[in-house]
């Protein structure tokens, strides 16, 4: 009997063993965004009538809002597109699940309806939608004060433009697994941004760096709008200075050649801290 009992004990032992290695792998990709939901509609209603669970809503003073939210696990991949597949906010989770994207061009009529997928594995995904709406009054521009210390590094963003689709790009700079983004047109419509609400900026500039191929030859090319400067910016503690800033460049390309590169924004605060936006890839031709 005593010997029953201990492979009995040993067998849950197992068991028990087996279930938490199951509990391991998720089998639903959970999710959070930092906004507020959308009021419950009919019961019948479905998905598009709104529940209230599985829709968030936004109204934003500018053409771009920021989100944050938080997806478990870290590892799972993030979709974040519009209906009409025309707008994108890239996604990409930080080691503890968190993460910021951007939302482009929202219309100054009407909604823009974003959709949130996220997958890892043969978990079940998470969905859920941002109904994003702008207000119809157009917000002043904020200046800030310079304090006399600031410890938090200003937002960077870029907004990279191809015909008619945009993509934006946040910081911090993650590894991700994107492809890169296949041009239709050659060139490039960049639009860098920085926000600092209590500290002030001081700089935005737009990078861009890629490689072209022209009938067997290569060539790096490495451009920057501003110029690279060599002095550091920091603005004197009292000075009223923009709450936001904006850079904007177009790069042509040569139409009979092939390019594979990447941009992002650098962003520089009145304290001089510095912050990137993750690169977009590119490629046209080929």
């Amino acid at each position: 009997m005593a010997l029953v009992a201990a492979l009995a004990w040993a067998g849950c032992d197992d068991q028990g063993d087996d279930d938490a290695g199951r509990a391991s792998t998720p089998r639903q990709v959970q999710g959070s965004l930092d906004l507020e939901h959308a009021q419950a509609g009919a019961p019948d209603a479905g998905t598009r009538g709104g529940h209230g669970a599985d829709r968030y809503v936004l109204e934003a003073t500018a053409a771009e809002a920021l989100v944050r939210g938080r997806v478990e696990p870290a590892s799972a991949s993030v979709e974040l597109v519009d209906d009409s597949g025309r707008r994108r906010a890239r996604v990409v989770p930080r080691p503890d699940g968190r993460f910021s994207a951007l939302l482009p061009d929202l219309p100054l009529e009407g909604v823009a309806t974003f959709r949130l997928t996220a997958s890892a594995g043969r978990a079940a995904r998470w969905r859920t939608e941002i109904v994003a709406s702008r207000e119809r009054r157009r917000a002043a521009a904020r200046t800030v004060r310079v304090p006399e210390r600031d410890d938090t590094p200003p937002l960077a963003a870029l907004l990279l433009r191809n015909a008619d689709r945009v993509v934006s790009s946040v910081a911090p700079v993650l590894p991700d697994r994107d492809a890169p983004l296949r041009l239709e047109r050659p060139e490039l419509a960049l639009t860098a941004l920085t926000r600092d609400a209590d500290g002030g900026t001081g700089r935005i500039r737009v990078s861009v760096r890629y490689v072209r191929s022209c009938d067997g030859s290569r060539e790096r090319q490495t451009r920057y709008f501003p110029p690279s400067e060599i002095a550091r910016v920091r603005v004197a503690p009292g000075a009223l200075v923009p709450a936001e800033r904006r850079r904007r460049a177009l790069v042509r390309l040569e139409p009979g050649c092939s390019v594979r590169g990447k941009a992002w924004a650098d962003a520089t605060n009145a304290a001089g801290l510095e912050s990137f936006s993750d690169q977009i890839q590119f490629e046209y031709g080929g």
